[in-house]
């Protein structure tokens, strides 16, 4: 290549002298320095180097591009270092056979490699943005069909806020680690709580997995993460059957006592719904989320969409159930936040009505869902099959004429069933054949 018109440019770079940039004058411009005025040339550098058996020449900028009117006056440039760095850059790169072929492909790059970053940096998500998008997506995409059932969800959330968001919820996603949930998991552990443990572990691993499907983390850290043995609960509000007098028909002192306490609380919701759940067996969420719409007559109907197993829940309220729940609306939740009658009761404060405001009405410790627990043993009692006390609470069962071809709903066994149930809780509580006095409002 000729080199018309150019001027080599004596450089030196660390100490040494460099070889083969030229400079061309191409004009000149003005430049002020407050009142003064100079004129200064401009000049392109142009660099000749080769990659690959091939040589090239590259216009690296002008003289104007890289200078300022120094504190004398006079134009300071720092174009010729700069154009000596750019080519001892090319130099190293050409000797592997690589690297850009000139100033303007080499810019193109960096541009590309600052964008990629940006992009890189958009995807990269806070644990904290990670979680509401799962959370979002769940109850929609999922193939999971229990992911997306709003309780589970609600429980998703809860866990993940309570414990997981609060520690590293402002860190991106990739940057967690395995400790990190070990030490999260830990402080659960030391509180004593070995399920809730377990949940926000079950949490915390479905989210990963979650992003790792969508290509927003690298792995999961929870994977092969070991959860903690549970003691499944026991707790049940009856006493045991008698040894020596075997016909002779259970006391049941517990739910005597406990009755009338909650009776006495007749203006509370909490209470209706304690009475409720041993009534009818049903979950303590379930009954917090009933509808007016749900009740048709003596029946209270819940889709397999809206119960925790995905099992269609039939559930006959007997007289002294209907008392409890009172007088009817057209729509809306029949429990409601004294607050916000748009809201339903939370599941949650059942446990504190019980616990905190009245320390378990003199019992053993005990939780709302263990009445669940009381009506099984009743119901099993009467001498009902498994089948029917399942349906009456809506549980799966695992026979595969049951799951894919029964499909009978057994209403007169199950309005048989909760009439028992009944009957029997008005004879432990000695109000038979009064079932319009259960409730004493104050």
């Amino acid at each position: 290549m000729a080199k018309t018109d150019l001027k080599s440019v004596d450089a030196i770079y660390n100490g040494r002298k460099i070889s083969g940039i030229y400079r061309r004058q191409t004009g000149t411009f003005e430049a002020k320095k407050g009142a003064v005025k100079i004129i200064v040339p401009e000049y392109e550098y142009w660099l000749d180097f080769t990659v690959a058996g091939k040589h090239y020449r590259s216009v690296f900028g002008k003289e104007s591009d890289f200078g300022r009117i120094g504190a004398t006056g006079k134009w300071e440039s720092h174009a010729v270092e700069r154009a000596v760095e750019a080519l001892v850059r090319f130099r190293e790169n050409a000797k592997g056979g690589a690297g850009p072929t000139s100033i303007r492909e080499e810019q193109a790059l960096a541009r590309q490699a600052k964008e990629e970053r940006r992009r890189r940096e958009r995807r990269q998500k806070t644990v904290a943005e990670l979680a509401e998008m799962f959370l979002a997506d769940i109850g929609v995409v999922a193939p999971n069909i229990k992911t997306t059932k709003p309780r589970t969800i609600r429980e998703y959330r809860l866990n993940l806020h309570r414990d997981v968001i609060p520690a590293i919820g402002t860190r991106k996603a990739k940057t967690i680690e395995r400790e990190d949930f070990a030490e999260i998991i830990g402080k659960v552990v030391k509180r004593g709580k070995i399920v809730q443990a377990n949940r926000t572990l079950a949490a915390c691993s479905r989210l990963f997995n979650w992003a790792l499907s969508k290509g927003l983390v690298l792995y999961n850290p929870c994977a092969m993460m070991r959860k903690y043995e549970e003691k499944p609960r026991e707790r049940v509000l009856t006493e045991p059957e008698q040894k020596e007098a075997p016909t002779e028909k259970a006391r049941h002192e517990e739910i005597k006592a406990l009755w009338p306490r909650l009776t006495e609380q007749g203006e509370q919701t909490e209470a209706k719904i304690l009475l409720l759940c041993m009534l009818t067996g049903a979950r303590p969420g379930e009954i917090c989320n009933m509808r007016w719409e749900d009740i048709d007559g003596s029946w209270w109907t819940l889709s397999e969409e809206e119960t925790k197993t995905g099992v269609t829940l039939d559930c006959y309220l007997t007289p002294t159930a209907l008392a409890i729940i009172g007088t009817r609306r057209e729509k809306g939740f029949v429990f409601t936040l004294a607050s916000d009658s748009d809201r339903a009761l939370p599941e949650d404060r059942l446990s504190r009505f019980v616990r905190k405001q009245h320390q378990y009405f003199s019992l053993e410790p005990w939780q709302p869902r263990d009445l669940r627990r009381t009506f099984t043993t009743l119901a099993k009692g009467f001498g009902y099959s498994d089948l029917i006390v399942n349906k009456a609470q809506a549980r799966k069962d695992s026979s595969v004429i049951r799951t894919h071809y029964d499909k009978r709903r057994y209403y007169d066994e199950l309005r048989q069933l909760f009439e028992a149930v009944e009957r029997e809780i008005l004879r432990i509580i000695g109000q038979q054949g009064e079932t319009a006095k259960v409730i004493r409002l104050r």
